[in-house]
């Protein structure tokens, strides 16, 4: 039969139409797998940040600080050095007083480390540098000027607390803490005495040698930690020699500094001081004789030039609110004027005595 014959023997036609069909057949294939439709998202190539994204920053990838989390660290490691701070020196202190019938009092250890440098601030005087030291006196007798000063005023600047004032330990510690050096008030006797009256335990020119050092001691076991006493009053004590200089001998002894107030032109304190071999300095300018903010500015002034003149220049105010807020605004400005504020022990024998 034809047909049969047709397909049961392939020839050169056949292979022919089976080839045609295969074409055929795979270009429709080939359209249909190729064909979008014009409204579907055109598809491309991922890049190599889609197949592999880059990496954040590290600083971008870390949790996010706030400021005051910045803060709070700031201020724990602050706390963290001021107590390292603390224990160093209360290690440093070690061996520095001796008990007595009124209470402790400052003396030279076994090792000869003294008070007066123990208990200084660490300060670097360069030779080149003008200097002023600022001592507020009078602090420990009211509450709201001792915080004030202990907290406000510049870590240079000495604090001098009375004897006759309350919580001395604590304020005096608190001090330390801040930065601030201290001294003792010791009450002398002044010209006008009794009728100005420094306190009790006055020293009196009138006392002898002895009863003037128990009179000392009751005030020095008043609080410790002090770098140096300071006189309270005293135009007539610091104008006697043989009135200052047992009192000289006895703080030299004891490895303690002596700051000369000068309430008179005729005390021989810090000559006598030099002689006798007692660490010494001694005031320039009171700063407050007049208690107004254009007064005290003036006398800041005038220290500014001595010491520029001299090299060191101490002043002294007293615990008034006015004292305290014109010195901490003329200290703001005393870096412009190439002077350093400096406590009182990096003036230690560094004053000529004549000026």
């Amino acid at each position: 039969m034809a047909v049969r014959g047709f397909f049961s023997t392939p020839g050169p036609l056949v292979g022919a139409w089976a080839l045609v069909l295969l074409v055929v057949f795979g270009g429709a294939l080939t359209l249909e797998l190729t064909y979008q439709d014009p409204s579907a998202p055109v598809l491309r190539e991922p890049t190599a940040e889609v197949r592999a994204p880059a990496q954040e920053p590290l600083q971008r990838t870390r949790p996010a600080v706030s400021g005051s989390e910045i803060l709070q660290s700031e201020e724990a490691i602050a706390e963290a050095e001021v107590a390292s701070e603390i224990q160093r020196s209360r290690r440093a202190a070690a061996g520095l007083t001796e008990s007595s019938e009124y209470g402790p009092l400052p003396r030279r250890a076994a090792d000869g480390r003294e008070p007066w440098q123990v208990y200084a601030r660490p300060f670097a005087v360069d030779p080149s540098t003008s200097y002023i030291a600022i001592i507020i006196t009078g602090l420990g007798l009211n509450r709201s000027v001792t915080d004030s000063a202990i907290d406000l005023l510049p870590p240079e600047v000495t604090l001098a607390f009375s004897p006759y004032g309350s919580h001395l330990d604590v304020y005096t510690r608190q001090a330390a803490e801040t930065g601030h050096e201290t001294l003792l008030m010791v009450p002398m006797e002044p010209l006008e005495y009794p009728n100005d009256d420094p306190g009790p335990e006055t020293l009196l020119t009138s006392l002898s040698p002895k009863d003037n050092r128990e009179r000392l001691h009751k005030v020095m076991a008043s609080f410790t930690g002090y770098v140096g006493a300071i006189n309270d009053m005293g135009s007539r004590f610091t104008a006697s020699r043989e009135a200052i200089e047992p009192v000289l001998s006895e703080l030299r002894s004891r490895g303690v500094m002596f700051v000369d107030a000068r309430t008179t032109r005729f005390t021989v304190a810090a000559r006598s001081a030099d002689s006798l071999g007692t660490v010494r300095a001694f005031n320039n300018r009171f700063i407050d004789n007049t208690a107004a903010a254009e007064s005290i500015d003036r006398q800041l002034e005038d220290l500014e030039t001595l010491a520029k003149a001299v090299g060191f220049a101490v002043g002294i105010g007293r615990a008034y609110p006015v004292t305290i807020e014109r010195v901490i605004a003329w200290s703001d400005l005393l870096a412009q004027k190439d002077i350093e504020l400096a406590p009182i022990t990096a003036a230690a024998n560094r004053q000529i005595i004549n000026q």
